[in-house]
């Protein structure tokens, strides 16, 4: 049995430990009182009709009470089951300054830590919303991608040191430019960019990026540290006594450049506020963010656990019963047989557990090991086997070990892998429905994989936050996720210009049957006649060409058969045979109608199935996935453009690596 609110059971030192305390004082009392009233009587509890073993069983039953109620409190339940929901919420993206001049302590303890204190306020709202974190100085990097995990957010913004950006210096325009491509793809107005910063720009064009914000309609609030009238020294290193020097060896101090900060908030539609000790500005920011609208997001499933707390408020309130009831005075024959006939009225009241549906079909329980280790190998077991419940092992996995550890790191990659997998499969799923000529049922699945790759794109983009840790294969999966999602993109470009130029060859046709309904009066009228024949006989030809290059059969002998007509009507429409040109007109406009809607068509028989290009299975340790635009996250390319710069680090790390003791793994996904 598990629980949703465990911290509940922390109360249980109450009825197990101070009740019997309590009681034993309260006897001694009793004792105690009954002595000065009785005398030295011998048997004070007949002389007082005082039954022993009747109290004890009262102080049971009150235990028993007490231990149910906060069994409930503490929600228990034996399995979860998965719901569909759609989450609400913002999309804020916090572009946090880690350059030198944040460790000045005009800000206690310094301006780092003080920005730190904030996103961690920010986080801690149950608003539903989704974080993202970069880190910035003379570049810029997302180092966590929008989630709606605050404890992973907050792992995140503890790691943020001075050292997190190696480049020196303040570029402000390259912080907003990663922000704009984290927010690549979505024109809801629930978004929005915190810039944490001194707002000291030494390199970039901060205004030229509001620009491209405000024309997204992008709003920049802006938080401002130090003074802007009284430069602060700069430290070396946090908590160091030695500070930053120019070449003249001048000591270098820093302000708060209140007004390039402030623009930027009023270019975009945002705020400027001022932070300090005594007035961090979080009202001020917690406004502005409750004023952007809670847009929903894509529907999708989450696991709600089958809570079982009425079981245990029904045995509490049978103990309560059963307490009020017995008395203290009786024999024990009749105690026992009272109790049991409560217990057997209890028992009987509870279904047997094995004929419970939802627990029956239940799948039967893994053995999960304590051992992060293990477990991430029993994990890993699961993945081969192509059972999902791997996802779960590693989540757990995640939760015992630091978020740069080996296991974790692979983690994230095994599950981005097994993301990758599916997604994959999806898209070959996709070119089987096309050349089963089903259009519409391909378009489908292709957007199915898109949204698959989307998680397996976040997930690579958590395991390369930690370079020195990679698995070997994370830069041949990146590179084979980028190009699987341009396979994708151009399967889907060429699908929907094949729907497209059908819908366009139809109303073509329309069009020439609607002009050639009424005899010509004119040889200007006839010219025009002919004109639009001949004009949707051109976009059946062109019709043809394409569905031929898709392998679409049933379509190009639909547009070839269309063409036929259109010519025979053109001829006809020239040698002035008007009802002849509506007959061939009306049989090309039939010969497109079984396609009118884009569909799939009819099934082929057996045996008569176009055959399709081998499509290459991936090796056991290879993984493949497609492209698709995903709101605050890094795409493929971005990704191995990061590694590029590790990539001799990498290296390095994992030659050290083999002579040290890692998680075993027995293959790499």
């Amino acid at each position: 049995m598990k629980f949703a609110e465990p911290e509940w059971l922390y109360l249980l030192i109450i009825p197990l430990l101070l009740l019997p305390l309590l009681a034993a004082a309260g006897n001694r009392k009793r004792k105690s009182i009954l002595s000065r009233l009785l005398g030295d009587m011998p048997a004070m509890g007949a002389a007082v009709h005082l039954s022993v073993v009747r109290r004890f069983w009262r102080l049971l039953l009150l235990a028993g009470a007490a231990v149910f109620l906060i069994i409930a409190a503490a929600k228990p339940y034996i399995y979860s089951q998965l719901l569909p929901f759609e989450p609400k919420g913002r999309d804020l993206l916090i572009l946090c300054d880690v350059s030198r001049s944040m460790n000045s302590t005009d800000i206690a303890p310094s301006r780092l830590r003080h920005a730190r204190f904030i996103m961690h306020q920010l986080a801690a709202k149950e608003r539903g919303d989704r974080f993202g974190l970069a880190a910035f100085a003379g570049n810029a990097y997302l180092s966590c991608p929008l989630t709606s995990d605050p404890v992973t957010f907050k792992e995140y913004v503890d790691e943020l040191t001075t050292e997190t950006v190696p480049a020196g210096g303040t570029n402000l325009e390259k912080a907003l430019r990663v922000a704009e491509k984290a927010f690549a793809g979505s024109e809801s107005s629930n978004r929005a960019i915190i810039l944490l910063t001194d707002g000291e720009e030494v390199q970039g064009n901060t205004l030229a990026a509001a620009a491209e914000l405000k024309k997204k309609k992008i709003p920049v609030f802006a938080v401002g540290f130090g003074d802007p009238v009284n430069g602060a020294v700069i430290p070396v290193e946090e908590g160091k006594s030695a500070l930053v020097r120019d070449s003249s060896g001048k000591i270098v101090t820093s302000k708060l450049n209140e007004k390039i900060l402030s623009r930027l908030a009023q270019e975009t539609g945002g705020i400027y506020v001022r932070t300090t000790v005594t007035d961090p500005g979080l009202a001020q920011l917690e406004s502005a963010i409750n004023n952007l609208n809670r847009s929903g997001r894509s529907q999708s499933k989450r696991q709600i656990p089958v809570e079982e707390f009425p079981k245990a408020l029904g045995m509490a309130l049978a103990a309560l019963v059963m307490f009020l009831l017995l008395s203290e005075r009786g024999n024990l024959r009749k105690n026992i047989l009272f109790l049991l006939i409560g217990f057997l009225v209890l028992g009987a009241g509870r279904p047997p557990l094995e004929k419970n549906a939802a627990v029956a079909q239940t799948p039967p329980a893994i053995a999960e090991p304590e051992d992060p280790e293990a477990l991430y190998n029993q994990a890993l077991k699961l993945q081969e086997a192509g059972d999902p419940r791997y996802r779960e092992l590693y989540s757990k996995v995640l939760s015992r070990v630091p978020v740069n550890s080996p296991a974790a790191v692979r983690s994230f990659h095994n599950l981005g892998a097994g993301s990758h997998r599916e997604c994959r499969k999806k898209l070959d799923d996709s070119r089987k429905q096309l050349a089963a000529q089903q259009l519409d049922q391909a378009l489908q699945t292709l957007g199915e994989a898109e949204k698959i790759a989307a998680s397996a794109e976040e997930l690579y983009g958590r395991s390369v936050t930690a370079p020195r840790q990679l698995p070997l294969h994370i830069s041949a999966n990146l590179t084979r996720l980028d190009r699987d999602r341009k396979a994708i993109r151009e399967l889907k470009k060429r699908i929907e210009d094949l729907k497209k130029q059908q819908q366009r060859t139809q109303n073509k046709t329309r069009q020439a049957q609607q002009k050639n309904q009424s005899p010509p009066t004119s040889d200007q009228q006839r010219k025009a006649q002919q004109n639009a024949i001949d004009q949707a006989r051109r976009e059946s030809e062109k019709l043809q060409q394409q569905a031929q290059k898709m392998e679409q059969k049933e379509l190009a002998d639909s547009a070839r058969k269309a063409a036929e007509e259109l010519q025979k009507a053109s001829q006809a429409k020239a040698d002035k045979k008007d009802r002849k040109a509506k007959e061939h007109l009306k049989n090309a406009a039939q010969a497109l109608a079984g396609k009118e809607e884009g569909s799939s068509g009819k099934e082929k028989a057996p045996g008569k199935e176009e055959k399709q290009p081998a499509q290459k299975q991936p090796a056991p340790g290879e993984q493949r996935e497609p492209q698709q635009k995903i709101d605050g996250k890094k795409s493929a390319a971005q990704l191995l453009e990061l590694m590029g710069e590790e990539d001799k680090k990498l290296r390095d790390a994992m030659k050290q690596r083999r002579n040290m003791r890692r998680v075993k793994v027995e293959k790499d996904w």
